[in-house]
């Protein structure tokens, strides 16, 4: 069955070229039984392959496949095997799931030939083929559930994209408190998602689309990148942070208990009143301001405007009484802040 890769294709630069170019392969690569049993690798399968330098000439895999930008041909019926395996890591590796799954159906199907061939007696598989088997067929299990692994593949991989989007972004913003934020705490998701591409096998090769004026980058040198940003994001936060403490510092200093909830409100750069509908800025004004409110307005949307005043008297820095007024018009007026 087909997967329908459009979204994922978006997401990830198909470049194969990447993964291999860290593979330096012999001039022949072999394996036996004994060694697959050990390592469990596509290299350590049993029998042997030809590396060549150029790609293939022919486009007949019974003959020759290409791996990496290179030839890998074959001498006898278990090379040939590891041949179809080749195939399956030469798509996986490079990001493209499509060719990877039909490559997992064409060895699936071989071998079920062969089985079949095999007990009608049209073909006989060699000593070591046979011998084999059983460990070819482990094989395909595991690069089976590779791709049984795609949709938590690609949830992983939008994630990482998402969030190289919106760090890289946010970073930008150097001066933005909230911004900061952002990408601190993305580079912690960043993370997360980047273990979760490790434990999905996802390959190191694999890239992440540049958008938004990012560059394309492999998930190796976007797990280097991960310390460098969350250090950035950190140190801006921790700065925009203490711009932020000392701006209020004088008014932390002095405004305390119930009085405080009316400083976050100004804070935010909501106007507090006191009595009479003075405006209160200063320090002093929210130690010592007796009565303290803030006016609503109804939803522009609504036919007849209203207003409400909510506030508080206070003793020292304890609450005394709540107080609230209503009343229809677009502002509160001065007789509301009693």
């Amino acid at each position: 069955m087909k997967w329908t890769l459009a979204l994922f294709v978006a997401l990830l630069w198909a470049t194969p070229a990447l993964a291999f170019d860290q593979r330096h392969l012999a001039p022949q690569v072999c394996g036996s039984v004994q060694q697959y049993q050990q390592e469990h690798t596509w290299e350590s399968l049993p029998g042997c392959v030809n590396v060549g330098a150029e790609k293939c000439e022919s486009e007949n895999i019974y003959s020759c496949i290409t791996y990496g930008g290179r030839a890998i041909t074959w001498d006898d019926d278990t090379g040939s095997f590891k041949g179809l395996f080749m195939t399956f890591y030469n798509a996986w590796d490079g990001g493209d799931y499509e060719d990877a799954e039909t490559a997992v159906s064409t060895i699936r199907s071989t071998m079920n030939d062969l089985v079949r061939d095999t007990e009608a007696g049209r073909v006989r598989p060699s000593k070591a083929l046979r011998e084999a088997y059983e460990y070819f067929n482990d094989h395909l299990k595991y690069v089976h559930g590779l791709t049984l692994g795609y949709d938590q593949v690609k949830e992983v991989m939008e994630g990482i994209n998402q969030s190289y989007m919106r760090i890289a972004t946010s970073l930008e913003d150097a001066g933005d408190n909230l911004a900061q934020i952002v990408a601190s705490s993305e580079g912690r998701n960043l993370q997360k998602l980047l273990d979760r591409a490790a434990k999905a096998n996802i390959p190191e090769g694999w890239m992440v689309s540049g958008t938004l004026g990012q560059k394309p980058i492999s998930l190796a040198d976007l797990r280097k990148q991960v310390g460098q940003w969350q250090a950035t994001s950190d140190q801006r936060l921790a700065d925009t942070e203490a711009k932020y403490k000392a701006k209020w510092a004088a008014y932390d200093t002095v405004v305390k208990g119930d009085r405080v909830r009316f400083l976050e409100h100004f804070k935010k750069g909501t106007i507090v009143f006191g009595r009479g509908g003075v405006r209160l800025t200063t320090p002093q004004q929210f130690k010592t301001a007796t009565a303290m409110f803030i006016c609503l307005g109804s939803d522009p949307r609504q036919v007849t405007p209203t207003w409400e005043v909510q506030g508080a008297y206070f003793q020292g820095d304890k609450q005394t009484a709540p107080y609230s007024d209503t009343g229809v018009g677009s502002t509160c007026p001065t007789r509301a802040f009693k």
